[in-house]
């Protein structure tokens, strides 16, 4: 686990960042689907690292700042298609839950024999920057309730790709292997994927 020695609030350039000081070896940037900017930074580095690696990377973090407003501006799609806001239910949480939950009873019984006779429990959480993944030990799989949002052959990937990871944890070889096997298309859909930022979560 890693540790964190203390975290900052602050403002350069006016610019709202946070700064995460941590047991880290390598500084880390990223921003959130809520639109916040933060740094995760080794203590050698400290506060006054984040704020040049910031100014340093400036044009980029405006560029996904942008990014992440029109998405949040963006139409709301439910599998692909466009939802018109007459039909948006009181919870919108509660909807993307409750469709993924259902995708992915439908797609069980396709693909459950990839996790053998063990158990095996699913979550359901919004990620900023993934789509899913996998306790191996635990046999827990975790899934973006944003997937929902995509075309069903998203889901599936994802799907298929956290269940191999039941085999294979890592992405060497055998998992490439299996997945290669399993379903032929996996490549062309997760590059695909990674141009996409999953949405934020509903405020309601």
């Amino acid at each position: 686990m890693t540790y964190t020695y203390w975290v900052e609030q602050l403002e350069v350039d006016e610019l709202p960042i946070e700064v995460r000081v941590k047991d880290v070896k390598r500084a880390r940037l990223r921003i959130t689907t809520a639109g916040k900017v933060w740094f995760s930074v080794p203590p050698s580095m400290g506060a006054q690292g984040a704020v040049e690696m910031m100014r340093k990377n400036r044009a980029w973090i405006d560029t996904h700042l942008a990014a992440v407003k029109a998405a949040q501006l963006a139409p709301l799609t439910l599998w692909g298609s466009q939802v018109p806001d007459a039909a948006l239910p009181t919870s919108v949480n509660t909807l993307f839950r409750a469709e993924l939950s259902q995708a992915l009873q439908d797609l069980q019984p396709r693909w459950r024999y990839l996790a053998g006779d063990q158990p095996l429990r699913f979550n359901y959480r919004w990620m900023d920057t993934r789509w899913g993944s996998c306790n191996a030990f635990r046999r827990r799989i975790t899934m973006n309730p944003a997937l929902a949002a995509l075309e069903p052959r998203f889901l599936e990937e994802v799907l298929v790709h956290e269940l191999v990871h039941l085999t294979h944890p890592n992405h060497g070889p055998g998992f490439r292997a299996m997945m290669d096997s399993t379903l032929p298309s996996w490549e062309l859909i997760a590059a695909d994927l990674r141009r996409i930022r999953p949405m934020p979560k509903p405020a309601r």
